[in-house]
């Protein structure tokens, strides 16, 4: 048949066409005779079937067997999407091989007139912005590698122009998405303002969710959401926004995952499970039958087959499969082993390995592919195999005929992908160490070299092949770059995800002062894209920062270690660890002091004031505050949020010492530094002009300026959401809601107040303030019994954190719900000479005021005498004299 074959063609006899017609289209190019041989048909190889389906590539699928049920009930869901114009999602788990897409592709073949829609998840790509989202729309919109730009771009705009945002603000994010040139074109009037890196997140979202949405409203959709373990961070929220807004929409959702996904969690009315397990003995029976097709397999084999696949229905296959082509394998090693999902069965490696030996060169091919990956491409394939196309191609053909390989989803290459992740596994693990760690050394150059383009936008897969080489210092090279290309998107968990593969690595590598100053790198890179996603301490932040530190103080390197005692305070900070917060203050006043460093001394005062303000401390938090901004000529040298963040906890501590004029000027002038900085576009600019809005609108709450806070909020909301910024969407919208129950004391504003606090998780900055706020509205509207929650999850918080600066506030709201809600004078009286006891304690004249008002009025209506003094504006006579008795709170004063 080679005799036949013209040069870069594929010919093949029946049998093969009939193994593999499902996965690639054929020539029958008539009968012909050959030396030796009986007259037999020769069909050429033209190209790869495009399906949406490995299944659909099988010229024959063995009988689904244990899960007429599950189908039943499936096809059922389908049924009531179609009637009901409704959607649904299923999570649809189990262990690797227990039959998830199998059951996903009996589902499509049992419905009729549906558009079906195959989004496949990627270990590889686990880190890779919506790596399964970006696929299926080069797919379904036809874009290939190598058309011309013009050509790529006008197919892009059909899908674009689905979605309700605007080609014009959509088009530029998703050519940089999918790598597609850009060409400026000139525009009138002056240049438009950049995207946030999280608006363009939210955008990219939206338009792909809105796309998807249109699909369904042309026809309705299933589409399968495959390995739902490796999906990375964007996508999983476009698929949550699509899990959220299925019932609108004429889709069934079909998420499979080995493990049971953590949204199978959500209680949704259109929201079901469905876990699939192990087949029992009698039911692996039929399905050994089924494979064996007649073949005359000896009890023994099979009772060993069934013994070794313990009810795994691809394990069942495949060991099937060797018994009949080359005998079942003996194991030296078999004994009884656990019913436990094992990566890679050693009975799966040496029933591949009995089979690959049998298909010749298909075995040594089939081992680099497996290096590559489960997707691997036949230009890299050849290149590495030092083989030509044709000769490839061949041994390609039987590997599909052996039911291990199988064209790929896409229509832009020539593309493959092992039929199952468990057979690339074994593949790759049939290979000696040597030869692995020398193939991974390969694959990497090569894609360097053959690649460029790729290599450059995904260093993350050449720190893949680098690291399983045994080449940590690469590897850790590329995981930096990739982690810092993806930490200048909105894309900030994958990047600290890379940075964590990156320190990974290089605790792989020797101790050396490269390795540390490297490590160092990683840890100040990952603290920060942590802080910048979350604004409050996790213990993955937490620990960056920590090691950073650790690592700067060992390279004797000052001003790295400025910086993670920088981000240390900021993520202890915003979680009200005031203690290590107040600690990182005293570490950069010491290093001020004893490097001469300025930027350390000024950073250190101003956190060391913004620390006992939290604690009570309202005159020493005025002194560090006014300290470090005496330094605001130098701002430039000190970075950071200096001195807008002084300005502004200066701003709150003049209100509470009662000086509510010179409050609102330290706000102003904070206000005009981040207008400046927001106008040059200066690093973090998005972040600061937030926080100063943020900051200001708890001082403009506390003053009762409801007109200039409204303005605050419609400027913060967006602004923070655009970029992420989960700190300061939640205060823009809980100061929303505040300021719409004080104007027209709406219960909606109310509502959406509680809602805020409910769902503040592990932010607990402000915390009590909040509740303070929250509560005074109750009271105003009458809720007497959630004002009494709120006071007490107020206080309680107070008592679990240190932060005391709304005690005072809390405490007299205690005794007006003592009054109101059981008529308890006593009660109520003892409230309001404990928080005037407090606000003394802590030298707030603006709570001592409200307390003292507070316990005027009850004397008043009881009748009960009090006198006026000049010093407290409205005090009672006995409460000249301090009182006596233990504390209920102990502020931290310096």
């Amino acid at each position: 048949m080679q005799a036949l074959a013209l040069p870069q063609t594929v010919l093949t006899d029946q049998h093969t066409y009939n193994a593999t017609t499902g996965a690639f289209e054929f020539t029958d190019i008539g009968l012909h005779s050959l030396k030796g041989l009986p007259e037999l048909r020769v069909w050429r190889v033209e190209r790869p079937r495009i399906l949406e389906s490995r299944f659909a590539k099988k010229t024959r699928l063995f009988r689904l067997v244990a899960r007429s049920a599950q189908l039943r009930k499936l096809v059922t869901h389908w049924d009531k999407v179609v009637a009901e114009r409704r959607g649904r999602v299923v999570f649809l788990s189990g262990e690797p091989g227990i039959g998830k897409s199998r059951l996903a592709f009996e589902v499509q073949q049992r419905i009729a007139r549906c558009t079906h829609l195959s989004l496949q998840c990627s270990a590889t790509f686990s880190n890779s912005a919506f790596y399964p989202f970006l696929n299926l729309l080069k797919r379904y919109a036809g874009i290939r590698d190598g058309d011309p730009p013009h050509v790529t771009r006008s197919r892009l705009e059909t899908i674009l122009a689905t979605s309700s945002v605007s080609k014009e603000v959509s088009l530029p994010i998703f050519e940089r998405l999918l790598s597609i040139p850009q060409v400026p074109v000139p525009q009138p009037g002056p240049a438009p303002v950049e995207l946030s890196s999280g608006r363009q997140q939210a955008i990219s979202r939206r338009v792909l969710v809105d796309w998807l949405h249109h699909v369904a409203q042309l026809n309705p959709v299933l589409a399968t959401f495959e390995d739902e373990q490796w999906i990375d961070p964007s996508s999983r929220d476009v698929l949550d926004v699509l899990i959220n807004e299925a019932f609108s929409h004429p889709m069934l959702i079909l998420v499979t995952s080995r493990g049971k996904s953590a949204e199978t969690g959500r209680k949704a009315r259109h929201v079901f499970e469905m876990q699939l397990k192990r087949l029992s003995r009698r039911e692996s029976q039929t399905l050994v039958h089924d494979v064996a097709a007649g073949a005359n397999l000896p009890e023994e084999v099979r009772a060993r087959v069934l013994n070794k696949a313990e009810g795994v229905p691809l394990y069942v296959e495949e060991l099937t499969r060797a018994a009949m082509e080359t005998g079942l394998p003996h194991d030296p090693q078999e004994q009884e082993a656990p019913k436990s999902d094992i990566r890679v069965p050693r009975v799966l490696q040496l029933s591949l390995l009995s089979r690959l030996d049998k298909l010749g060169s298909g075995k040594v091919i089939s081992q680099v592919a497996a290096v590559i990956g489960r997707e691997f491409d036949l230009k890299l394939l050849a290149h590495l195999c030092g083989l030509s196309r044709r000769a490839l191609g061949s041994a390609i053909v039987r590997l599909t005929e052996a039911g291990l390989v199988a064209p790929q989803l896409f229509a832009n290459r020539s593309s493959y992908a092992f039929t199952h992740a468990l057979l690339q596994e074994a593949a790759r693990s049939t290979l000696v160490r040597e030869r692995r760690q020398e193939l991974h050394r390969l694959v990497a150059q090569a894609i360097e070299s053959l690649d460029p383009k790729n290599a450059a936008e995904h260093p993350e897969l050449l720190a893949q092949h680098f690291a399983e080489a045994g080449m940590f210092e690469r590897a850790a090279d590329c995981w930096l770059s990739a982690g810092r290309n993806v930490a200048k998107t909105w894309a900030k968990v994958e990047a600290a995800n890379m940075f964590a593969m990156g320190l990974a690595c290089l605790e792989r590598l020797p101790v050396s002062r490269m390795r540390s100053e490297k490590a160092l790198r990683f840890e100040l890179e990952r603290g920060d894209v942590l802080y910048a996603t979350f604004g409050y301490v996790t213990r993955e932040g937490s620990t960056a920062y920590r090691n950073a530190m650790r690592l700067s103080e060992e390279l004797g390197d000052s001003e790295a270690l400025i910086s993670a005692l920088d981000g240390l305070f900021g993520t202890a900070f915003n979680s009200a660890r005031f203690t290590d917060a107040e600690w990182a203050s005293d570490q950069l006043i010491e290093i001020g002091r004893k490097s001469d460093s300025l930027r350390a001394r000024v950073l250190g005062l101003q956190f060391k004031g913004m620390s006992i303000f939290c604690g009570g401390n309202f005159r020493g938090a005025r002194r560090y505050l006014e300290r470090s901004l005496g330094y605001e000529a130098q701002a430039k040298l000190i970075g950071s949020d200096f001195p807008s963040m002084a300005y502004l906890y200066l701003s709150w501590t003049m209100h509470l010492l009662g000086h509510p004029r010179q409050a609102l000027e330290q706000y102003s002038k904070a206000e005009a530094v981040t207008r400046r900085q927001a106008a040059a576009r200066v690093e973090r600019w998005e972040y600061r002009l937030s926080a100063c809005l943020g900051n200001g609108c708890i001082l403009l709450a506390l003053q009762n300026n409801t007109a200039k806070l409204k303005e605050a909020t419609e400027e913060l909301v967006p602004l923070a959401h655009d970029h992420g910024l989960n700190l300061w969407e939640n205060m823009g919208n809980f100061f929303t809601a505040w300021a719409m129950e004080s104007a027209s004391h709406d219960p909606a504003g109310l509502q959406s107040m509680q809602t805020v606090c409910d769902r503040l998780g592990e932010q607990k900055i402000d915390k009590s303030c909040y509740l303070g706020l929250l509560a005074s509205a109750y009271i105003q509207s009458g809720n007497l019994g959630k004002a009494v929650a709120a006071i007490e999850q107020g206080l309680e918080h107070a008592a679990s954190t240190g932060e005391y600066y709304f005690a005072a506030e809390l405490t007299r709201l205690r005794g007006e719900v003592q009054l109101q809600l059981k008529d308890d004078p006593v009660g109520a009286e003892a409230s309001f000479r404990e928080a005037i006891n407090i606000a003394r304690e802590q030298g707030a004249k603006t709570w001592e005021i409200k307390a003292t008002q507070s316990l005027a009025s009850l004397w008043d209506t009881l009748g009960r005498q009090f006198k006026i003094d000049s010093d407290l504006e409205l005090v009672p006579a006995e409460l000249k004299r301090r009182p006596r008795g233990r504390r209920p709170f102990t502020s931290r004063l310096a």
